[in-house]
């Protein structure tokens, strides 16, 4: 695996080839996994165990145990060791192969970081005292290489009201970059209710730092902090990228639909034409399937 697919202009931790690797929390005053992973209502134990291409399985203790992504899994373990890839890297791997994970005591995704004596890769998440993200930054460098990228996420009265990502790549040869701004609407007259405060498919779509593999897997789930209290009915996007000497910008706009399961939970996302179900189980019972709910 190559750090530069590792990277990929931002923190996506891609798997390649079927590789499978463990993420390990690092011991600390405030890194802790509140073991609640997933659970959208604590009452019910109502809890996600798919989200579109995603799938999630839990320790018996309630902690995150694998996100499968197309069925390739990152695993998670929680002991103070820096954590190694579960499978032999594949002939191609350059880089280090551990990750340095900690989580806030909310238990929402803190920091990553990989680095070994000619690369360095790390990534920050940072919350206002709502548990609102508000911004990623995550950076890499190696001997003619380096990245940066950011996305600052504002919001006003309990909604997410923009999303701001740009990255810089520098080689020995040119530095390339794109930058995007996203304003999302929402129903003034009808907001639709986010009643467990779901960070819906309509909104982790476009974080956009990198292909964001594990970011948007995480915010399912609820490790990236609190969504809205009401759900965009729309957003705007506006980018540009440059090349070198070539400039490149446009827009587009997307329109969101949403369904709603018999506990209120979220039963699917429509982005577009694209539809991504949700699927959940009760804690109790979650070696029947015939307890899955959609």
């Amino acid at each position: 695996m190559t750090m530069k697919k590792i990277i990929c202009a931002g923190l996506a931790l891609l798997m390649c080839g079927g590789l499978a690797f463990s993420v390990t929390a690092c011991s600390g005053d405030d890194d802790d996994d509140n073991g609640n992973s997933g659970v959208v209502n604590n009452d019910l134990g109502l809890r996600v165990i798919a989200v579109g291409d995603y799938k999630y399985s839990y320790y018996d203790d309630g902690k995150l145990e694998a996100i499968y992504y197309y069925n390739e899994p990152i695993k998670f373990t929680y002991k103070p060791d820096k954590i190694s890839f579960s499978e032999e890297e594949d002939e191609d791997s350059d880089g280090p192969n551990s990750v340095d994970v900690s989580y806030t005591s909310q238990g929402y995704l803190k920091s990553l970081s990989l680095s070994d004596e000619n690369y360095k890769l790390s990534a920050v998440y940072t919350y206002d005292g709502d548990g609102h993200l508000t911004k990623i930054s995550s950076s890499y460098s190696a001997p003619n290489e380096k990245y940066r990228n950011e996305a600052t996420l504002t919001w006003r009265n309990d909604l997410l009201r923009t999303i701001v990502w740009g990255c810089e790549d520098y080689d020995e040869d040119e530095t390339d970059s794109e930058s995007h701004r996203i304003t999302f609407d929402y129903d003034g007259d009808n907001p639709i209710e986010n009643p467990y405060l779901q960070f819906a498919a309509s909104l982790i779509e476009f974080v956009g730092i990198g292909d964001g593999d594990l970011e948007e897997g995480l915010a399912h789930i609820g490790k990236l902090g609190k969504g809205p209290k009401y759900l965009p009915s729309a957003c705007q996007r506006e980018w540009e990228e440059t090349e070198g000497s070539r400039v490149r910008n446009g827009s587009s706009k997307s329109e969101f639909k949403y369904g709603f399961n018999i506990d209120n939970a979220l039963s699917y996302v429509m982005i577009g034409n694209e539809r991504i179900n949700y699927r959940y189980e009760f804690v109790d019972s979650r070696l029947s399937k015939s307890n899955d709910i959609r």
